[in-house]
């Protein structure tokens, strides 16, 4: 009997088309490196053989052919050439930062377009001139964002200062950490494929031309994650722990997924 178990593989649904997204824990780090907008992230397997071969009948035969060694291995592009923690993962060294002449905010102050300050521990630039407020403002916490005191309008440009020197030491080092894709649907209601990995070490690898622009390639090796245990809510392995895991999820549960997975694979690697 032909039986098909999968007769509706054809349908619309089964079709999408993709984004790419690639997320970095490393220990003791505030939080998640976002690798921005990604050419490719590429992945290969390669393995190492053991074939038992033997002639019984005047020809010789395979008995057992098995994969003693096998690697898992990611080459990435990116477009985020300018980003810090980026370029700290491509060199394996965080940067020295030297800050610029920042100042605190100043009530009643007349400030010019490109000036900057400080607060919080985050930088602040004026995107619009004039003179500020009496008091200073709740400052947001997201780049990006604006905020408006007096005449001036104020633009969060994140936790380094626009004029800041950048130093790295230039050891082409290779970082460990946890790794998260995300290859994302822009359709309602599409599918979406997670892949996670808590142990695996990156390392820059090219600086290849993108689209007319510059870049940084990134090879990311999967190593042995013995000790990790996927989010048993999101399918339970039992006793299995798996080196990496792959989801298929909806658009309704990708961002509780992300965060579970994000949660335990901090835990597992901060623990390391």
């Amino acid at each position: 009997m032909f039986t098909i178990v999968n007769s509706d593989v054809t349908k619309a649904a089964n079709i999408q088309t993709l984004g790419r997204k690639m997320y970095m824990y490393s220990k003791g780090a505030a939080g998640w490196t976002d690798f921005g907008v990604l050419e490719s992230v590429t992945p290969a397997r390669a393995n190492t053989r053991l074939t038992l071969k033997g002639n019984r009948t005047g020809k010789t035969e395979t008995f057992k052919d098995i994969a003693d060694d096998d690697t898992l291995t990611f080459t990435a592009q990116t477009s985020a050439t300018g980003d810090a923690a980026v370029r700290a993962y491509y060199i394996g060294s965080a940067a020295i930062v030297s800050p610029g002449t920042s100042a605190a905010f100043a009530g009643t102050n007349a400030y010019t377009l490109g000036q900057v300050v400080v607060a919080g521990g985050r930088y602040y630039q004026v995107t619009a001139a004039g003179t500020s407020a009496a008091s200073a403002p709740t400052w947001p916490t997201t780049a990006g964002q604006t905020v408006t005191s007096g005449g001036v309008t104020f633009t969060d440009v994140g936790t380094t200062a626009p004029e800041s020197i950048l130093a790295y030491q230039d050891t082409t080092g290779v970082t460990e950490g946890g790794m998260i894709f995300v290859r994302e649907s822009a359709e309602a209601g599409g599918l979406n494929i997670v892949r996670a990995y808590p142990h695996v070490q990156i390392q820059g690898n090219g600086e290849p031309d993108i689209q007319s622009f510059n870049g940084l390639e990134f090879l990311i090796t999967v190593l042995s994650a013995s000790g990790f245990t996927p989010p048993a809510s999101f399918g339970d392995f039992g006793t299995n722990k798996p080196s990496g895991v792959v989801y298929q999820v909806p658009d309704s549960r990708l961002d509780a997924l992300l965060t579970a997975l994000g949660t335990a694979i901090k835990t597992f690697v901060d623990a390391s």
